[in-house]
């Protein structure tokens, strides 16, 4: 370390105080939890990266030369510009936030582009891993809702593939992957202290990794020690799509985390204005409309249905009259209210629960779960789910030396299983049916634990 001479300076005692804050911040011990001011200013961008081929390089700096360095934080993270490493400078270092490093070049705008951006508009991603201690289905809609909110207002259309589809190389890596991750992980060093997660950049391939040594949650609470699942999607996210961090404390990119109403979120001006910078806007259909032509479709559907079985039924009934020699066909089956027909049955998909569970609800409705006889029913379960991706329990157990067997005791015959399934694992002992729409691949079964909450179909 290069020592300065004290003597005759003036405000000696000052600097000689900033300087052993200084040294004590570049000795101090990381595990502990105490923050190392020159480590983190080279983590975050300010000071460039040790060379490892340049053997004369220093492992520190002298308190002249991270002055700059900290004046250029200081004022990005709109503090006052003091060029030491005082209070106020160590307080905003401790914050939580993300782990791409900043940006500091000057602009007319708060938001900054990191330069380059994505060269399609169409994107794919994928969740390889949950965050721990919730429910899976809750991170998956987290995720989805972040997404969705930059695809409100850019021209974004993002595509979800299942990571076992590309797990298994049916389709390829997403354009974005999305992970919750702990140590040394895909080429990444360990997370820092309450480094929440970090993105790749354009044009590299989009990477998503959350630090899941953290608490995670999913609901609109500002939690002490719990970071919240969409907002820091739609941070990292930010990334993906080529935004940097931004100056301004309001904006989602700002790299601390700070707590945002999740129930009524709306992308403040600054994030908007910075995608719509790089990429553009392009009206999109207004979903509210939608949802509403959805509705009267799907009203003027049922009316249709009954039509049409009154009218078979007077058709048949006409025949009858003309040849009363032609034996009278059976009645046309009549389903309640929601449920679909097929041949002489009645279908129906449940809420989210165990096979158990959802067995129990279909029971309650006069049904069970539903006993896949023929191709045409195979195919006709396929078309009742038709949005993004569903998994459904069938009615198929393993029954220890009886095998794979219906609820209605019958045994199975005809299969349907996907490409390695099912799996001989003892806790796999309830059958699914998966479907990704609109794929119309027919190999659709795969076994799960029967305490995973899936969709159910119920069928009498």
């Amino acid at each position: 370390m290069d020592f300065v001479t004290c003597r005759f300076w003036p405000g000696r005692h000052t600097f000689l105080l900033n300087f052993l804050l200084l040294c004590c911040s570049a000795l101090a011990d990381s595990e502990d939890g105490t923050i190392n001011g020159e480590s983190w200013l080279r983590h975050y961008g300010y000071v460039a990266p040790l060379d490892s081929t340049d053997t004369s390089s220093r492992s520190y700096l002298s308190v002249q030369d991270l002055s700059e360095p900290i004046r250029e934080m200081q004022r990005f993270y709109n503090l006052e510009v003091t060029g030491l490493l005082d209070q106020q400078t160590i307080t905003a270092m401790e914050r939580p936030r993300c782990g791409v490093p900043d940006k500091t070049s000057e602009g007319l705008l708060s938001y900054k582009a990191v330069g380059t951006k994505r060269d399609k508009y169409n994107l794919t991603y994928s969740i390889e891993s949950f965050a721990p201690k919730i429910a899976w289905q809750d991170t998956l809609k987290a995720i989805r809702r972040a997404l969705k909110v930059w695809e409100d207002v850019s021209p974004f259309v993002f595509e979800e593939i299942s990571y076992e589809a590309i797990y298994n190389r049916r389709r390829d890596a997403a354009d974005i992957m999305i992970s919750f991750e702990s140590g040394p992980h895909k080429g990444h060093p360990n997370f820092k202290t309450l480094e929440l997660a970090h993105a790749s950049v354009p044009p590299r391939p989009g990477l998503v990794h959350f630090n899941s040594a953290l608490h995670w949650s999913n609901t609109n609470q500002d939690v002490q020690d719990f970071y919240n699942v969409f907002l820091v999607a739609v941070h990292e996210l930010g990334h993906s799509l080529g935004l940097d961090h931004s100056k301004d404390t309001s904006s989602i990119m700002h790299p601390n985390y700070h707590w945002m109403d999740t129930d009524d979120f709306q992308l403040p001006a600054d994030d908007r204005q910075g995608i719509q910078a790089i990429y553009g806007y392009v009206q999109k259909p207004n979903c509210d409309v939608l949802t509403q032509e959805n509705a009267q479709l799907k009203k003027d559907k049922r009316y249709l249905m009954q039509e049409n079985t009154r009218l078979t039924a007077h058709i048949h009934n006409l025949m009858r009259d003309a040849d009363t020699t032609t034996p009278t066909p059976p009645p046309v089956k009549s389903c309640p209210g929601g449920w679909k027909t097929f041949g002489d049955g009645c279908y129906i998909t449940t809420e989210w629960n165990t096979w158990q569970e959802g067995r129990d609800y279909c029971q309650s409705q006069g049904a069970d779960l539903v006993v896949i006889n023929s191709p045409a029913e195979q195919a006709f379960i396929r078309g009742l789910m038709t949005g993004g991706y569903s998994w459904s329990w069938i009615g198929l157990k393993w029954s220890g030396g009886r095998g794979w067997t219906w609820v209605d005791g019958t045994p199975l015959t005809t299969t349907y299983w996907a490409s390695g399934y099912p799996l001989n694992d003892e806790d796999r002992n309830c059958a699914s049916y998966y479907h990704h729409y609109p794929s119309t691949v027919s190999r659709t079964w795969y076994n799960y634990p029967c305490s995973d909450r899936l969709l159910a179909i119920c069928e009498k």
